[in-house]
């Protein structure tokens, strides 16, 4: 697809794009006080081989004299009906109806996917953003707050495991295993969109992680929890991607178990700073991450339109 506005130019992603991509990606990530973010030119090469076709049919690119300045990156959730939109332009390129023509190419992409929902995540101060969903109909839904915690001179947290449970790993081939647990562990979690194995697998793989970074609880030998990390070896910094437990087994502390045992491995591997997102009303994590010495970073605003 390509649309030409003035000197712009609208296309889809290529495969010769990778470094220029990368170059604006960390620019929004900065600006979006997501400084962790960032993506070297290897990791989008890496991220389109692991997506395959999907990348580049869904990376909507704004190009003006062979730059890229803007980009629009559109992620189909089927399972759940919706897309989420993750657009971006050039501070030196807004004011120039690029993001009203990247959106209408997004929601046009959505439709024809039959989903029926699009949502936007955006930084409580970004003030022109919120304006600018708001005048093409969308409306807030959801506040999720992004933390940050310390581990330099943390010391061992404490892992120990109720008497039965054991940690282990994941190893290759459960990834199934891992998608089940994930599926009933936020079955009634908002915006969650149920995996399948080889969802565990791209992810993995995008992320340049390994089946390491996810630690699993056990009882008996059923997997009942977990926590799945992600590491930036460069900048030291680790993501407490995930933590979950089945409903079932909530109440005996394998919440607050696994994330010690994250933080914990994210120390060992050199990590000096660990983030993490969640749901402002989700009142047991806020309090567990609080209590451990997590501090709100940046607060971002989810927007919900329905285009069905």
């Amino acid at each position: 697809m390509q649309i030409k506005n003035g000197k712009y130019r609208i296309r889809n992603y290529n495969i010769t794009d990778y470094k220029n991509y990368a170059r604006l990606y960390s620019i929004a990530a900065v600006e979006s006080k997501e400084e962790y973010l960032g993506i070297s030119p290897k990791q989008i090469q890496l991220r389109s081989e692991c997506s395959g076709n999907s990348f580049f049919q869904n990376l909507f690119l704004v190009e003006k004299n062979k730059e890229i300045i803007g980009s629009l990156f559109v992620v189909p959730e089927r399972k759940i009906g919706r897309v989420i939109l993750y657009c971006f332009i050039n501070p030196f390129h807004r004011r120039k109806k690029i993001g009203d023509n990247l959106f209408t190419i997004g929601l046009k992409h959505a439709r024809a996917l039959s989903l029926s929902t699009a949502h936007v995540n955006v930084c409580k101060d970004n003030s022109t953003g919120i304006a600018f969903l708001d005048s093409l109909g969308f409306g807030y839904v959801r506040k999720y707050l992004e933390m940050e915690k310390s581990l330099v001179g943390a010391g061992e947290q404490v892992a120990d495991l109720p008497a039965g449970f054991y940690y282990r790993c994941l190893q290759s081939g459960e990834e199934k295993k891992l998608a089940y647990l994930q599926n009933h562990s936020f079955q009634d979690s908002w915006g969650f969109n149920p995996n399948t194995a080889d969802d565990v697998k791209l992810w993995i793989c995008k992320t340049c992680g390994s089946p390491e970074d996810i630690i699993l609880a056990f009882s008996g030998e059923k997997p009942v929890g977990y926590c799945w990390t992600l590491i930036d070896r460069k900048k030291r910094i680790g993501k407490i991607y995930m933590i979950g437990v089945k409903p079932a087994y909530r109440g005996n502390n394998l919440g607050k178990a696994l994330l010690a045992k994250g933080l914990n491995y994210l120390a060992k591997k050199g990590i000096h700073t660990a983030v993490l997102t969640v749901d402002n009303e989700n009142e047991p994590a806020k309090t567990l991450y609080n209590s451990v010495g997590f501090n709100v970073i940046n607060t971002t605003l989810w927007f919900e339109k329905k285009i069905g």
